[in-house]
């Protein structure tokens, strides 16, 4: 009989592969899955711990679009206990933020949460694409409201994003109605957006993002969250709150304003909000 040196007899185990598999089974139960939408459509599946916190995934996604510029940024998620946008708050648990914490796969849209004054001046190129695409997606589903010129300059530069120069030949009949651009659109507003793409020949799609920057940061409502409320006497108002400060508007118009610098105190008491 052929013993083993005992030095060699230690590299030798036995194993239970269906321990083994039952363990690799158990680890995947104690992993959750998070699918982030980012700006421009695409996705990506990132798997987490169980018990990972907002920051830990907002920092892998960061990772994954080696994003510099990250402090605009946030992760949204759908609360539905209230059908409402939430942010993912860093310092907590995902699974603890959302209603369903049962779940193991949860769905986040990547967001620009802190807008500035003026995104054009933004010195990171590739932030300043990402302004870009949030101020187009915002403008396409109604958020961000705009009047006829100013849908049709806006849309007129992000023609020439997306497409470049007008060519007669690649660009024919009403072709600007193949990109969202906004939530509806007429016919005059497609004509008027066409002839205007046409003067932009020349303009790299990152000029053009500028302009469109450029021009969209002058929109009422640019930067501004707004809340549905009601005022001291019942009426219907709209809450914006931008890096200005609180915006009242009543029927899309600004009525009253608080910029940061005049308040000296925010509190609320039950569902009443009260500005000192």
């Amino acid at each position: 009989m052929n013993i083993l040196p005992e030095s060699m007899s230690k590299r030798f185990r036995s194993y239970n592969v269906h321990d083994v598999e039952a363990g690799n089974e158990k680890s995947k139960e104690k992993n959750i899955l998070c699918n982030v939408r980012f700006l421009d459509e695409t996705e990506h599946s990132f798997q987490m711990e169980r018990r990972a916190r907002g920051s830990q995934l907002f920092n892998l996604v960061v990772d994954f679009l080696d994003l510099q510029e990250n402090s605009y940024f946030s992760l949204q998620f759908l609360d539905g206990s209230a059908d409402q946008w939430r942010w993912l708050d860093g310092a907590k648990s995902i699974r603890k933020q959302i209603s369903a914490p049962t779940a193991v796969t949860y769905s986040f849209n990547f967001r620009v949460k802190y807008f500035v004054n003026d995104p054009s001046k933004v010195q990171d190129e590739y932030t300043r694409y990402l302004f870009f695409l949030q101020m187009r997606l915002d403008i396409s589903t109604g958020k961000l409201p705009v009047s006829f010129n100013a849908a049709a300059v806006l849309g007129s530069y992000a023609l020439q994003s997306e497409l470049g120069d007008f060519d007669p030949l690649e660009h024919p009949g009403d072709y600007a109605t193949e990109l969202r651009l906004w939530p509806t659109h007429s016919p005059a507003l497609i004509e008027e957006v066409q002839k205007l793409h046409k003067l932009h020949a020349g303009q790299t799609p990152a000029d053009a993002e500028f302009a469109y920057l450029d021009r969209g940061r002058r929109l009422e409502f640019y930067g501004v969250e707004r809340y549905d409320a009601v005022d001291i006497d019942e009426q219907p108002i709209v809450l914006g709150v931008s890096s200005q400060g609180v915006l009242v508007y009543r029927d899309r118009t600004r009525v009253n304003s608080f910029t940061w610098s005049r308040i000296v105190k925010i509190s609320f008491k039950g569902r009443q909000f009260y500005i000192q």
